[in-house]
């Protein structure tokens, strides 16, 4: 009797295609996560670098901005969507108190910045920048450097000069008259202790008094006289602050730098510092970036003409 062997080799298919796609279900099992974990990965590291490319748009904004006579006030915003990838930047340069709220970089106060030797305070105010001097105040203070408000820190010296004020133009320049008893530069008795706040009264800019290039100290050289005649539109100004003597409290500690923090009111001006924010989405990762951008400073060395 012959026997039907045909039968037996489609069985012996069926069992062949039945144990490869359970192999393969096995195989997709492992293969589809990774492969998402992967294009994660991708689209995180996109959103990313992208966002970091991004940051050199908005360095490039705010340089074109500063290298031509436009308004350093000016804002700029780019927000681009296409499907499921967005991106954005925003520059933030000028507001009326400096540091802005919480746009700090003492790491006793956040609402304060810091000042030191060789780290200027730079501030353009040209153009009619400042339409009222009797609202601009400024406060230098001594951080609380064990941030409890209980040990009051006071600097050492009494008369010795700490800050040095300077407005420039294109073509001239007045600096803090250093006469001891006239109180026109800044000296340890105008710096506030670590437990005291602003006070609107401190540091009246419009009346101090100043010299010139030719060391001329006249009555008449007041800051908003000098604002007025040098530094209208078309033309740069800067008013610079620096430390000229060494940080030191009554208690022998030395400072790596005081805090600082400036009023204008009714006066906005660019910032020290342009903040640039980014963000990049790509899929469902999204990245912000936030840097600071110091405005350019003159060097301090030229500062010690000022006392020799």
């Amino acid at each position: 009797m012959n026997k039907n062997k045909k039968w037996f080799s489609l069985v012996i298919a069926m069992w062949l295609v039945i144990v490869i796609t359970l192999l393969a279900f096995t195989i997709l099992e492992y293969v589809v996560p990774f492969s998402r974990d992967i294009k994660w990965v991708e689209n995180s590291s996109v959103a990313y670098y992208q966002a970091n490319s991004w940051i050199e748009e908005g360095l490039y904004a705010v340089y074109d901005r500063n290298s031509n006579w436009t308004d350093s006030r000016t804002e700029y915003s780019q927000n681009i969507i296409v499907w499921s990838i967005s991106r954005t930047f925003d520059t933030s340069s000028s507001w009326s108190i400096i540091p802005p709220i919480w746009e700090w970089n003492s790491e006793y106060d956040k609402d304060w910045n810091t000042i030191s030797s060789w780290n200027p305070i730079q501030l353009v105010v040209w153009d009619n920048y400042i339409s009222n001097w009797s609202n601009v105040k400024i406060a230098f203070r001594v951080p609380d450097l064990d941030r409890t408000w209980i040990n009051d820190y006071t600097l050492s010296g009494t008369t010795l000069a700490i800050v040095n004020w300077q407005l420039s133009s294109e073509t001239n320049t007045i600096n803090a008259s250093s006469t001891l008893w006239n109180n026109w530069i800044i000296r340890v008795w105008d710096i506030l202790d670590s437990d005291e706040i602003f006070d609107d009264s401190i540091l009246d800019i419009q009346f101090l008094q100043w010299i010139d290039l030719n060391w001329l100290e006249t009555n008449d050289e007041k800051i908003w006289k000098f604002y007025d005649d040098n530094c209208w539109v078309g033309k740069s100004c800067t008013l610079k602050f620096s430390i000229v003597n060494k940080i030191e409290t009554t208690d022998w500690i030395t400072l790596p730098y005081l805090e600082w923090q400036l009023k204008t009111w009714t006066n906005v001006i660019p910032d020290r510092y342009s903040k640039i924010t980014t963000t990049w989405k790509s899929f469902g990762f999204k990245k912000d970036i936030t840097i600071k951008v110091p405005s350019q400073t003159v060097n301090e060395a030229f500062d010690f003409t000022v006392f020799q």
